[in-house]
């Protein structure tokens, strides 16, 4: 999500996760470009990540955006106008090394207490916010709406801006009050939603692979054979996946009341994750648990090199090199005799021949 210059949309139901896939996409974002800018504009004074300034909030109380949602929107806009009027190279230089993000929090509820109580306001907000989605990525600006709804159509999304953005999706499932999974909840109901909209999905085929691939994860997750979410990503192409593990409390306090303390405390945190980063075999088990239950889904349930280490688990894992994990974790694996090397021969000769490392086929072993 960080690699990509486009605006984007995230589409998850509450308790799902996409908290914490909002702070590991600024986290990355703030990694991969120090000068990064997050600005947000919310209807719960709830951080999203330490880094962002709290004058960097605007708080909607569901009443009107006519004050300091207006303001922090003008701003923003503003920063895209103003790099508008630079030469292409320095814009080029700029959004390359300063980009600027506006997170639209909740922002379908938002924008219909805007459109509904302040329709003059709402066709300037509808203006910019088009602006900076079509326009906004040459100059490094812009918008990260997050919905809980499916209907993305209510949001001003047409196709003129569907280009112009990422979508990410997220399904989940939790037990309910007996214990079991809920298998009709809200949390498993909006990706096959999402992908299932020619207007997100444009290619019918896709439409089709996607939910497939949905119920196979779906069903998987329903028997217990992982604990995580599903994910659903435009970006590099439409893609399904799962999320890996990731403990809450690792993300840190993101409670606005205590952003001073944090603040004092926040070098020693970076510093210690740091110290974490530096050894890889920390990440092992996770990286060699994410590979088996990718194998395990897909439909030979084996996969080449290049798939297995390009898979954002791992990437999210260890930033510092993926690659190095992949291979750390499919030696484990294979040492302990879960998955092999599909070996390759010669037509000819009839001998074992070496292939690049990317196109090396590892398959999951049966039992």
């Amino acid at each position: 999500m960080a690699a990509s210059i486009k605006s984007k949309v995230v589409v998850a139901p509450s308790r799902s996760g996409k908290t914490t896939i909002l702070y590991l996409y600024y986290d990355a974002m703030f990694d991969r470009y120090p000068k990064t800018e997050v600005f947000a504009i919310a209807d719960k004074r709830e951080m999203i990540h330490q880094k962002i300034p709290v004058a960097n909030y605007a708080f909607c109380d569901g009443e009107t955006f006519k004050g300091d949602g207006l303001k922090m929107l003008n701003k923003v806009y503003s920063i895209y106008q103003d790099r508008a009027k630079l030469p292409e190279s320095e814009r080029d230089v700029i959004a390359q090394t300063h980009p600027v993000r506006l997170a639209l929090i909740d922002w379908l509820a938002t924008w219909s207490t805007v459109r509904k109580k302040e329709p003059v306001v709402a066709d300037k907000v509808n203006s910019q916010l088009i602006g900076l989605i079509t326009k906004g990525a040459s100059c490094g600006v812009c918008v990260d709406i997050d919905t809980h709804s499916a209907t993305v159509e209510a949001l001003g999304i047409d196709a003129s801006t569907r280009e112009s953005l990422d979508f990410v999706a997220i399904a989940y499932c939790q037990p309910n009050d007996k214990g079991d999974l809920d298998r009709i909840s809200d949390g498993l109901g909006l990706l096959p939603k999402v992908v299932s909209k020619a207007l997100i999905v444009p290619d019918k085929s896709d439409r089709t692979r996607l939910g497939s691939e949905f119920t196979r994860l779906r069903d998987a997750l329903l028997k217990g054979e992982f604990n995580s979410s599903i994910i659903f990503t435009t970006t590099g192409g439409n893609r399904i996946g799962i999320t890996p593990q990731f403990e809450r409390k690792s993300l840190g306090d993101l409670s606005l009341e205590t952003e001073e303390v944090e603040v004092e405390e926040e070098p020693i945190e970076v510093e210690e994750e740091e110290e974490k980063e530096q050894d890889i075999s920390f990440y092992l088990v996770d990286a060699a648990r994410t590979i088996k239950q990718y194998l395990a889904l897909r439909e030979r349930q084996q996969a080449t090199f290049k798939l297995i280490r390009s898979q954002k688990a791992i990437a999210l894992l260890w930033r510092k090199s993926p690659t190095a994990l992949a291979r750390l974790a499919i030696d484990f694996l294979i040492s302990q005799e879960i998955i092999e090397r599909i070996e390759e021969n010669d037509p000819v000769l009839g001998i074992k021949v070496d292939v690049p490392e990317d196109r090396r086929v590892y398959r999951l072993i049966a039992g």
